[in-house]
């Protein structure tokens, strides 16, 4: 005879009851009981835990999920998370699993490739990672998650000005380069409206407009760099943006 803890789900009442038994009779309240459905009621007012016979429980998935962060196979440890998260909402462990995951385990972050928003966004993960932990892990955790983002920033600023510096210096040449093409364009224009007015049309239009195009095409190549710029500075503010959020919402969570 097994003997389990189980409660009534009629009257609430703790119960001592044989597990091996399909049905019984509460002794409080003299109402028919499941068996499976008070052991359930028990752990479900004990522990805050549902360990459904044949799924396994919120800590087997978070126990694989790590394994999987470990062989860095991302998609099978997100998917252990969530199933984890399913089971044991305010699990912190599993939601602290989802945002490794998204950072490959807190060591780089790609803000095209990451849901912001919603029940598994990344904001979201960020603050349950910390609203459900231990009051005793509610500071360690935010320490981590705000060193990441510094890490990440400071990375991020080196390669932005890196890449500034490297396109400073195009531009910089591309305008030495630009203004010579340019120069010799508008004297070969003059010399072919010369040609043209001696009556020498023959050299002097296809001269005329050969110098034309070529000013049209250095002002354009100037225009091609200076747009090149723009469009990097555009990308590392999005990502800048995003780590800014998610810092904002480990301050949020440990202002409450």
């Amino acid at each position: 005879m097994a003997i389990e803890s189980a409660a009534c789900p009629n009257c609430g009442a703790s119960l001592q009851v044989d597990d091996r038994l399909e049905k019984g009779i509460c002794e409080h309240c003299d109402s028919l009981i499941i068996i499976d459905d008070a052991i359930q009621k028990f752990k479900i007012d004990v522990t805050g835990k549902v360990e459904m016979v044949g799924i396994g429980s919120a800590e087997n998935d978070i126990t694989y999920g790590n394994e999987c962060i470990i062989a860095e196979d991302w998609k099978r440890a997100y998917d252990a998370y969530i199933k984890a998260i399913c089971k044991q909402v305010n699990n912190h462990e599993a939601w602290l699993g989802c945002l490794k995951v998204y950072t490959k385990n807190l060591t780089e972050i790609n803000e095209n490739q990451i849901e912001v928003k919603g029940i598994y966004g990344i904001i979201s993960v960020v603050k349950n990672s910390i609203k459900y932990a231990p009051s005793s892990l509610k500071n360690s955790i935010s320490d981590m998650i705000l060193s990441f983002i510094k890490s990440i920033e400071e990375k991020e600023n080196q390669v932005y000005y890196a890449k500034l510096q490297e396109i400073e210096y195009k531009l910089k040449n591309n305008k030495k380069k630009t203004w010579i093409p340019i120069t010799v364009a508008i004297l070969s224009i003059i010399l072919g409206a010369i040609l043209i007015v001696e009556g020498s049309t023959g050299f002097g239009i296809p001269l005329l407009i050969i110098s034309i195009a070529a000013m049209f095409n250095a002002a354009k190549a100037k225009t091609d760099k200076e747009e090149l710029q723009e469009t990097s500075l555009k990308r590392n503010d999005r990502l800048l943006d995003l780590l800014n959020y998610m810092r904002n919402t480990v301050n949020d969570i440990n202002d409450k």
